[in-house]
C-alpha cells in the first residue's frame, strides 16, 4: 500500500478535528434538547455518544483509505447538519430519534459502499449527459399523458400506487406550494396547517386530531388512511380557493406553515 502525500494527510487529520467538532456540537444540542423538553439530562446520552462516535470514526477512517485527497470539509458538513436535524427529531420524538440512528447507521454503510466501488471519481464524468436525461425525464415523466395526472387544476408531481401526494394548489388568485406531509420532523408544520382550515370550519375533529407523525405508516398499511388522505386534500383544496396566495404567505409567517407562493414567468415579467 502506497504512503498518502503529505498534504492528503493533513486533510484527513483536518477532516477527524472538524467530524469531531460536529460530533461535539450535535451532542450538545440533544442534551440542551433534553434539558428543554424534560429538564433532565438524557438517559441515552453515553449509548448516543457511542453510536456517534463509532459511525463518524468508521466514516473517516474509509475515507483515510479509500478517498484519501478528498475535500476535508465535506464529511464534516454533512455531519453537522445530520447532527442539527437528528437534534430536532429527538426533540419531537424519543421512538422516532431512535429510527433516525438505524438510518444513520444505514447512510455510513452506503458512504463506505460508495467509497468502495466509485474509486475515481472522474469516471462518473463520463456519464454526465446520461444522468442529466434521466434526471430531467424523471422530473417530466408526470406531464407525460396516463403518467402524470391533474387534480383541481394542480399537477399532481409524486404518486406511489394509491398514494397522490400534492405539492402545488391553485388559490384564489395564483398556485401556492403546500407542504402536506408527516413524520417527526414535518407533522408540527402539518399540525399547524389543519388547525387552521378547522378553525375556518373546513375540517372535522377526526381529521384535526389525526396523527401526523406516524400518519405516512398508515398510509401504506391502513386503506382507509388512502380514503382520509384524499378527502383531507379535498378540503384543503376548497380551502385554499377562499385565501389569496398573499394570505396565505402571511399565515404561513403567522402560524409556522411550510406554504409559499408560485411565482409564474408572468409574475416575473411584471414586478417591478
Amino acid at each position: 500500500m502506497t504512503q498518502p502525500s503529505p498534504l492528503a494527510a493533513a486533510r484527513r487529520r483536518s477532516e477527524l478535528g472538524l467530524v469531531l467538532m460536529a460530533a461535539g456540537i450535535s451532542a450538545v444540542g440533544y442534551v440542551l434538547a433534553s434539558f428543554g423538553k424534560n429538564a433532565t439530562m438524557p438517559a441515552t446520552i453515553v449509548p448516543f455518544l457511542v453510536a456517534l462516535l463509532a459511525m463518524l470514526i468508521a466514516a473517516n477512517v474509509a475515507t483515510r483509505f479509500l478517498a484519501r485527497g478528498a475535500d476535508a470539509t465535506l464529511l464534516p458538513i454533512a455531519v453537522l447538519l445530520h447532527g442539527i436535524g437528528y437534534v430536532m427529531i429527538a426533540r419531537l420524538s424519543d421512538r422516532r430519534a431512535a429510527l433516525q440512528t438505524t438510518w444513520s447507521f444505514i447512510a455510513v454503510v452506503a458512504f463506505v459502499a460508495t467509497l468502495l466501488l466509485v474509486q475515481r471519481p472522474p469516471d462518473l464524468a463520463r456519464y454526465k449527459w446520461t444522468f442529466l436525461f434521466l434526471g430531467a425525464g424523471a422530473l417530466m415523466a408526470p406531464l407525460v399523458p396516463g403518467l402524470g395526472t391533474s387534480v383541481g387544476g394542480a399537477r399532481i408531481w409524486v404518486s406511489i400506487g394509491p398514494i397522490h401526494i400534492q405539492l402545488m394548489w391553485p388559490c384564489a388568485d395564483g398556485y401556492v406550494s403546500v407542504t402536506l406531509l408527516f413524520g417527526a420532523a414535518i407533522a408540527p408544520f402539518t399540525r399547524n396547517l389543519v388547525q387552521w382550515v378547522f378553525d375556518e370550519g373546513f375540517l372535522d375533529e377526526a381529521q384535526r386530531d389525526r396523527d401526523w407523525v406516524n400518519f405516512a405508516t398508515a398510509l401504506f398499511t391502513q386503506a382507509e388512511a388512502v380514503a382520509f388522505y384524499e378527502r383531507l386534500k379535498a378540503d384543503l383544496g376548497r380551502f385554499l380557493l377562499t385565501k389569496t396566495a398573499q394570505e396565505l404567505l402571511d399565515a404561513a409567517f403567522a402560524r409556522r406553515l411550510l406554504i409559499t407562493p408560485v411565482t409564474t414567468t408572468a409574475d416575473v415579467l411584471a414586478s417591478p
